[in-house]
């Protein structure tokens, strides 16, 4: 024990340090003294270790850890499925007539209604040729008209009378197209939503099939994903969900709204869709969202941090606190059998029980049956 070796050190310091002028006897004297001092001391600390139940020197030499509690707790393990938002209402307005853009009525995030005339094209040509329909056609209804009210008293020819008609709803049927055609040149909203973009310029011509502008609404949206066939069996209509947004730091929860039934045979994926509120428009269409799924959950499980287990040949084992046969705490070895892990947590399946101390900071290096000084224990 230290405390013998340093009565030792003492004695012989001592009879190092005498003179030649000591005599033999006198220095043996003094080395009995030292020798019951020592004894004296010694029968003390003897005395206090068995007091106190514990070897002081194992807590003065023991590896320090830290230890956790292990308690039955709430256990969950996910699935993280990557998604994208998209939306139903994301429309790219196109004209099918080629023509001249006029006037641009928007800027790009105006809110816009169903119908709202967007871009105008250039009409001066349809408008030329609706002002000689419309005087046409007056001058048809006339004749017409006359015609009728003489056929109606037996004057005149049956021929003459129906030409008169025959040119008045044709000449109906031309201002019709004519207006229709007009009207295409006022490029439209299809949907209530923002306007997003706007391709073209005033002056640039507006070819048929090219995107004038975009218009979306974003107040509801929906989150596509394709899923690994493997876990076909883990996600189902009306799970709940949590998507984290990690370009916005937010999270947010739904409802799975749809499982797809077929696996594309060249992916193996499955689709699946949720659908969302967006009322506060933070969501951004094509925004990556990251969908998790409860695939377990157990109420009532030991769970212990993932990084306190270790495998060795097959098995998994981590640490307890124990007692030696003097009472001093040592690391005792367990086998356990464990479950799922999920955020740095493994379920334990089969190893512990309720009460049970794990040893956490310090196991990696230590042995079964160690002495171990504990700094602090957590739940």
């Amino acid at each position: 024990m230290k405390y013998t070796l340093t009565a030792v050190m003492i004695a012989a310091m001592f009879l190092a340090g005498c003179g030649g002028g000591n005599s033999r006897d006198a220095k043996q004297k003094e080395l009995a003294k030292l020798t019951k001092e020592r004894d004296a001391l010694t029968a003390k600390i003897t005395a206090l270790e068995t007091e106190l139940g514990k070897d002081t020197v194992s807590l003065d030499s023991g590896r320090e850890v830290t230890t956790v509690a292990v308690v039955n707790t709430q256990f969950k393990h996910y699935i993280n499925i990557q998604g994208t938002v998209t939306s139903d209402e994301n429309v790219s307005v196109t004209t099918d007539i080629g023509g001249t853009v006029m006037q641009i009525l928007v800027k790009e995030g105006d809110r816009v209604s169903k119908g709202q005339t967007l871009v105008v094209l250039d009409d001066n040509v349809i408008s030329k040729q609706l002002e000689e329909l419309q005087v046409a056609l007056g001058l048809a209804k006339t004749v017409y008209e006359k015609q009728k009210k003489l056929w109606d008293q037996k004057i005149g020819s049956e021929l003459q009378f129906l030409q008169a008609k025959n040119n008045f709803e044709a000449l109906q049927g031309k201002l019709a197209s004519a207006q229709a055609q007009q009207n295409r040149t006022r490029i439209k909203s299809p949907i209530n939503g923002t306007v997003d973009n706007i391709d073209v310029n005033v002056g640039e011509l507006a070819s048929p099939g090219r995107q004038v502008l975009r218009v979306v609404n974003l107040s509801q949206l929906k989150i596509v994903a394709d899923v690994a066939e493997n876990y076909i069996s883990n996600i189902k209509q009306g799970d709940s969900t949590q998507i984290d947004f990690p370009a916005l730091g937010i999270s947010k929860t739904a409802i799975v709204n749809y499982v797809g039934q077929v696996v594309n045979p060249i992916n193996r994926t499955f689709p699946v869709e949720i659908r969302l509120s967006n009322k506060d428009n933070l969501l951004k269409a094509n925004l990556l969202a990251v969908i998790q799924v409860v695939d377990y959950e157990n109420d009532s499980a030991m769970v212990v941090p993932t990084r306190f287990v270790t495998e060795m040949n097959g098995e998994y084992m981590l640490f307890l606190q124990d007692k030696d046969s003097t009472g001093a705490a040592i690391a005792r070895r367990q086998i356990v059998k464990t479950g799922k892990s999920y955020n740095g947590q493994t379920h334990i399946l089969e190893g512990l029980k309720e009460g049970d101390i794990v040893i956490a900071e310090g196991s990696r290096d230590i042995t079964d049956g160690e002495a171990i000084k504990v700094m602090e224990t957590t739940k």
